[in-house]
């Protein structure tokens, strides 16, 4: 007995892929998420650039290393996804990390005194003056509480003590902490583009899932056709069959 064909209805609704090497694929991702953070760290330290506006860098270098290694499927689009949120908190802490450890230098100490002589000077400052304030000296702008706990209470601090760059370095380790960091640095935008990396990060992986599936149901239907074709009976012709 001839085996069943396939419905054309199973073959254009179903899954024609064969299952995806997860283990090597999520590797990759891992491997790529890595060196993403890498690099993100590297450019925020060295260029000056917000972590931020890096991030989505990391969910399409995940994504495209995923699919490289022979990665599909929705289940993998998810992990996919879930690789790259792992990998940006990491980058903010690393970030975070070298900021803190690192910024406390001769220049920035001579310009955070000049700086905390004009934040003494306003004495219990509007939000408006705090905004000014912030754009003048260079500081991000966040909102007004979030500013006054960081950098506002060092700058009162440095104002008032006058701090060798030795003693100012020790209290950043004693008082800075990463969820102040996240206050002072995170906004909308960066949550906006966190979602734009992890969509890119799924995306690249569907995309490539849709593509292979397209081509693998163009090869089912093709194979169906040619095996509908060899086993129909052979009209005769009235001709022939005189």
């Amino acid at each position: 007995m001839e085996p069943r064909r396939e419905k054309l209805s199973d073959l254009l609704h179903g899954s024609a892929l064969p299952p995806p090497p997860i283990k090597r694929a999520l590797i990759f991702g891992v491997l790529a998420a890595v060196i993403g953070v890498v690099a993100v760290v590297m450019a925020a330290r060295v260029h000056d650039i917000r972590v931020g506006h890096l991030i989505a860098g990391i969910g399409a270098l995940v994504g495209i290393s995923i699919i490289r290694r022979g990665g599909y499927g929705k289940t993998i689009a998810i992990l996919s996804a879930a690789i790259t949120l792992v990998a940006i908190p990491i980058a903010y802490f690393m970030t975070f990390w070298f900021v803190t450890t690192g910024w406390c230098t001769e220049s920035t100490h001579a310009s955070i005194g000049e700086s905390a002589v004009v934040w003494q000077q306003l004495d219990k400052p509007t939000n408006e003056q705090v905004f000014d304030f912030a754009r003048d000296q260079g500081f991000p702008l966040t909102t007004y509480d979030a500013f006054e706990h960081y950098p506002g209470q060092m700058l009162t601090w440095f104002a008032e003590n006058k701090p060798t760059l030795d003693e100012w370095r020790s209290w950043e380790h004693a008082n800075h902490s990463f969820d102040n960091y996240l206050t002072f640095w995170i906004t909308a935008l960066d949550y906006g583009l966190l979602i734009v990396a992890l969509l890119l990060a799924a995306g690249i992986v569907m995309l490539r899932t849709t593509k292979l599936e397209d081509r693998a149901k163009q090869k089912a239907i093709a194979r169906r056709q040619e095996t509908t074709n060899d086993t129909e009976p052979k009209r005769t012709t009235p001709e022939e069959a005189n």
